[in-house]
């Protein structure tokens, strides 16, 4: 755990205001006795997605809407966090009620929130709600049920990938004992890396990460040694501070074998290029795109970002697959209704993480701790690779596996058919 010397911290005048208006309480969804809560913590992704198009009737029946770029401004008031759905998950014996909180906000403007100085306002809006929703799913029994919360999406940005929280609310962590939480970011890399299995990435592979300094872009980073690859570009932002690199550069090497070369580039437009990269990993925040001309010809590209930071374009005829990666399918099993339901009743699957019965890889990791009860708190963006190990066995234990390959153009096709990619296209251009 990354929450080094804890204390509680004053937390700053904010410009703009948080609405202290608050919706009915929430109704569980189990009429069975519960045994664990997560309270999950997300916000909108892009006006044209499938959860946008879900979670705006939720705001329509509380008369509420999405934030706008003037709540964020001194004298404005963001709307209050809705709950998107709520389901039970049940492993065993052992049941959990998931409780998934939304902050209406697309990501776009949320992060040029941040940006703007906007993060006092906008970790308010989403802590004020988190220390409600805790003591609420604990009340689920009687004696009071163990809670995990976990951040999603730029919730992470907002709470410095949960020490913030940790730190500013110190007091609301040490008075409840059965509170954990997580950032997730482990399931994520999990999820890519197993999916990077099952493509058959051949040895000896050049394989450049964009975004490598981030959270998740490092943890892949870290846990590159399965893969023996020949020479691992890490692709950082241009004018990055020279130190973060630096001190990055000896972590990367004692993880990898000594053979592998460590390599660092500033243009994503041009890194896979010019090192003629074979697997190009995407794990940035999706707003710079990467174009079919931006990769050598016979690469495969993991696209992890959300929203998509490639589009439709003309791939395969480049040789060049493009799949997205670090979701997680769920068991039938495991979901007796589904991802919650909709107005009219019916049992949804698809909430826009990637098809049917996929759930966001970070969702999972939190879910997964309380179906094996897992205690202690997740934080902070340096990930660990035995973390990512320890989590992969419990991903085993419960049946998740990586989302299905999906390409840009939206068709899903067998792991199979990138295994076959990889020993017939990839293994001709590695050397």
């Amino acid at each position: 755990m990354d929450t080094k010397s804890a204390s509680a911290v004053q937390t700053p005048a904010i410009a703009g205001r948080v609405s202290r208006g608050s919706y009915a309480p929430t109704v569980s969804c189990c009429r069975e006795k519960i045994d664990e809560a997560v309270v999950f913590m997300a916000h909108g992704l892009t006006p044209d997605a499938l959860s946008t198009e879900q979670i705006t009737p939720v705001l329509q029946s509380h008369g509420s809407r999405w934030a706008t770029s003037d709540d964020l401004k001194p004298g404005g008031e963001l709307p209050p966090v809705v709950e998107w759905f709520n389901c039970p998950v049940v492993f065993g014996d052992r049941r959990v009620e998931l409780r998934f909180r939304i902050a209406p906000i697309f990501g776009l403007s949320l992060y040029q929130g941040l940006r703007h100085g906007a993060g006092d306002q906008l970790y308010s809006w989403f802590a004020e709600d988190a220390t409600q929703q805790i003591d609420d799913a604990h009340q689920l029994s009687r004696d009071g049920v163990p809670v995990q919360l976990g951040w999603g999406a730029y919730s992470k940005l907002v709470t410095e990938h949960g020490k913030r929280f940790l730190r500013e609310h110190i007091d609301v962590v040490l008075r409840r004992p059965w509170l954990g939480s997580s950032h997730g970011d482990n399931g994520t890399v999990h999820f890519i890396t197993e999916g990077m299995h099952r493509a058959g990435i051949p040895p000896c592979s050049t394989i450049a990460i964009i975004g490598s300094l981030g959270a998740i872009g490092s943890g892949l980073t870290l846990s590159l040694r399965q893969f023996a690859p020949k020479k691992v570009v890490l692709v950082v932002r241009p004018g990055t501070e020279a130190h973060r690199i630096k001190e990055f550069i000896p972590v990367v090497k004692w993880h990898l074998d000594e053979t592998t070369e460590v390599v660092v580039h500033e243009d994503m437009t041009k890194a896979a290029i010019e090192h003629d990269a074979h697997v190009v990993l995407l794990a940035t925040n999706g707003k710079e795109k990467l174009q079919s001309h931006h990769l050598p010809h016979g690469c495969m590209v993991f696209d992890t970002t959300t929203p998509s930071a490639t589009q439709d374009g003309p791939w395969l005829e480049r040789e060049i697959y493009v799949v997205r990666a670090g979701c997680a399918k769920v068991p039938t099993r495991l979901f007796p209704e589904g991802f919650g339901r909709d107005h009219k009743g019916q049992i949804v699957w698809d909430r826009g993480a990637g098809g049917h019965k996929v759930i966001w890889g970070c969702t999972a990791e939190c879910i997964a701790r309380a179906l094996t009860g897992k205690r202690g708190h997740v934080a902070g963006s340096r990930l660990q690779p035995e973390d990512v190990v320890a989590d992969a066995a419990m991903f085993h234990q419960l049946g998740f596996e990586p989302q299905p390959a999906e390409l840009p153009d939206g068709r899903v096709v067998p792991w199979s058919e990138l295994t076959a990619f990889s020993e017939t296209v990839l293994s001709k251009y590695v050397r």
